[in-house]
């Protein structure tokens, strides 16, 4: 007997009152006993259809057919046997791998990845996901590309990065509309309502569920979209709208065709929420058991972790608290199991290793590029001496002064051409050397305090008391963020000197830009207790491009954060001058003397300054800005005193609305 049909009965027996109607319970017990094994025998159609194809064509010669074939049962299986589904994936990857089918491989990984992501596996998921993302990018499959971003998209939710799990889902979202993939589009609107429901943005939840509910049944897929239904269903139950929440969510359950154990375990959980909320705790308790005893059939790992919680709470309002503790501790064991800094580490590091592949890429196309400078330089100073020999030639035949002169003076300019090349060409090198020696010293540092951290837990792990231990990690954390952003901005810079960023300007709303920054750096702005003070008190539109201008703030905060003292302030303010905005940020820090303030936003000076707690900084983040700013069409300039602060202020377009 399945979950829901479990559920179904008993909600039949409660609404009829035949608790105390022995004979009319067991003539209902039998006639359930009668209809479900003709219920399950629907439900297998589909994939006993596929095991039957299976044995058919398991001794045909074509591999792809083998591999496609076995990756659809594992599909089929992922929601009710994770066992099974990841043995039928592993047989479609060693055909694949045999076969030489990249395509099918990655597929096969990502097969595997979302039945660990179901199990509550995440570190193991965003494993077998990066392998099938990198295998798509190697073969440019758009297709796989945008499933991999999705997928990732997935795993940065659970580890409640929702903003940058909604950017991932952003960019599977463009590539969907450019291949019309209805089934993906309806996928990423649905992953980005997850996103915003955790956020507690309920509205915009709420609007890319019926999005991706509409694109579901666009595709003819009304069943997939009960996972929608079910996303609405938990929020309005957070909502306070339980009428809706009931409705939706006992349509999840009810649908007769809809055999999703996920799907319904999720379902129950959240009417097991709404009737706590609303003070029936008999249905709490009855659903949300019937919840639980799903969401261990399936080995969901985080829907256990749930609905144990909602338990808990619902016997602690009965005054059960023996039960209560009973959940308390499950929900307590399985929030350990999924939530734990190793496994949020390894997660951390796979990303970290994607990005390293992506540098070692850009380092291969730059020694490239510089390989195509030289043979230029070979190619111009062969057409030099070619120049020299004609000049000489002409000189032997006409004897005329005049053109002799004329030719020499040609001659003359060219070889300034050549020397002005050479030279602009030897400052880029010199710039590049010192920037790159800079900013292998300054990753030292950080990489150096986590591997001497690392070392000393490993070490002595059984030494350190929980706060010696907190103390640690908060370094580690610090040490791992310093070396992601000037990574960041190493890549930045890199994207920028191959002229490789996208340039879109547009209206945007500056104000929503300097705020999104300040939550973004709000950490380190209470680790200094220094006060941000924000004079734009209003929405000022300026005419730019989003991820530009954002980064112009983020770094132009961070660096006034790490040279402000403890206890100091930062202010920003906005002016309207001559059709432009003119944004500013001051702080009350150490401020920068006339000689390192001719260094800076120069790519070939070393910045040595230190921050108030011995920050380091190569002044990458400077040059970034004066790029980005003056792409934008934009000034960027320092006003500055030592021991006084300083003030960094840009100018940007201001948005001129036609009449």
């Amino acid at each position: 007997m399945t979950g829901r049909e479990t559920y179904k009965m008993r909600t039949y027996l409660k609404h009829y009152n035949l608790r105390y109607c022995f004979s009319a319970g067991v003539f209902m017990l039998l006639f359930v006993l009668m209809i479900v094994p003709f219920s399950w025998a629907q439900a297998q159609n589909s994939l006993d259809s596929l095991i039957y194809q299976w044995q058919e064509i398991k001794k045909d010669t074509d591999a792809r057919e083998k591999a496609k074939l076995l990756n659809r049962i594992g599909d089929e299986l992922r929601f009710s046997n994770a066992d099974s589904a990841i043995y039928y994936y592993n047989k479609a990857l060693k055909i694949a791998r045999e076969s030489d089918l990249p395509n099918m491989v990655a597929t096969s990984y990502r097969g595997i990845g979302y039945v660990k992501y179901v199990e509550g596996e995440y570190d193991y998921a965003m494993e077998n996901f990066m392998e099938a993302i990198d295998i798509w990018e190697k073969n440019d499959n758009q297709w796989g590309i945008a499933i991999g971003l999705n997928n990732i998209g997935l795993i940065q939710n659970m580890q409640e990065h929702y903003r940058p799990s909604i950017r991932n889902h952003q960019k599977s979202l463009e590539i969907a509309k450019q291949i019309a993939d209805t089934n993906l589009l309806s996928h990423n609107h649905f992953n980005m309502g997850i996103s915003y429901y955790s956020l507690k943005k309920y509205d915009s939840a709420l609007l890319h569920a019926q999005k991706a509910l509409e694109f579901k049944n666009e595709a003819g897929k009304p069943n997939e979209g009960l996972r929608m239904l079910n996303l609405m269903g938990n929020v309005y139950a957070d909502m306070g709208k339980y009428e809706k929440a009931i409705q939706a969510l006992t349509k999840v359950i009810n649908t007769d065709d809809y055999d999703n154990k996920w799907e319904i375990s999720y379902a129950m959980a959240g009417l097991a929420k709404v009737y706590k909320q609303t003070g029936d705790l008999e249905k709490s308790i009855d659903i949300g058991v019937r919840s639980y005893e799903l969401a261990k059939e399936v080995n969901a790992k985080w829907d256990k972790q749930n609905v144990t919680k909602i338990l808990a709470e619902a016997y602690a309002k009965k005054g059960d608290y023996k039960k209560a503790y009973q959940y308390h501790k499950l929900h307590k064991k399985y929030s350990d199991s999924i939530f734990n800094e190793k496994r949020d580490n390894k997660i951390n590091y796979l990303r970290l290793k994607r990005k390293e592949s992506k540098n070692k890429a850009l380092a291969r196309e730059n020694r490239l590029q510089e390989v195509r400078i030289k043979r230029r330089n070979q190619q111009l100073i062969a057409g030099a001496a070619g120049i020299v020999g004609l000049i000489v030639l002409t000189s032997l035949l006409y004897r005329h002064n005049r053109l002799k002169t004329s030719y020499n003076k040609n001659l003359q300019q060219k070889n300034e051409e050549i020397a002005d090349k050479n030279e602009k060409l030897t400052d880029l090198n010199v710039a590049k050397d010192t920037l790159f020696r800079v900013i292998a010293h300054d990753l030292k540092t950080p990489i150096s305090v986590v591997v001497s951290y690392t070392d000393l837990i490993k070490e002595d792990f059984d030494e350190y008391d929980k706060e010696e231990l907190l103390d640690i990690i908060q370094k580690l954390n610090y040490s791992s963020n310093e070396a992601l952003r000037l990574l960041h901005n190493l890549m930045e810079w890199a994207r920028s000197q191959s002229g490789s960023i996208a340039f879109d300007p547009k209206p945007i709303n500056i104000t929503e830009v300097i705020q999104e920054s300040e939550k973004l750096l709000q950490t380190n702005l209470e680790g200094k207790n220094v006060n941000l003070i924000s004079k734009v008190d209003s929405d000022i539109f300026v005419y730019a491009d989003y991820n530009l201008t954002s980064t112009v703030v983020r770094n132009l905060l961070s660096n006034a954060i790490k040279y402000t003292p403890k206890g100091g302030e930062i202010v920003i303010e906005i002016n309207e001058e001559n059709g432009n905005y003119v944004i500013s940020v001051t702080d009350t820090g150490m401020g920068i003397s006339e000689e390192d303030q001719m260094k800076l936003f120069k790519v070939n000076e070393t910045n040595k300054r230190k921050g108030t707690n011995n920050e380091r900084g190569t002044g990458l983040g400077l040059i970034i800005c004066k790029e980005f700013v003056e792409k934008q069409n934009g000034e960027i300039w320092v006003e500055s005193e030592v021991g006084k602060g300083s003030r960094f202020t840009f100018t940007l377009p201001a948005y001129q609305q036609q009449g």
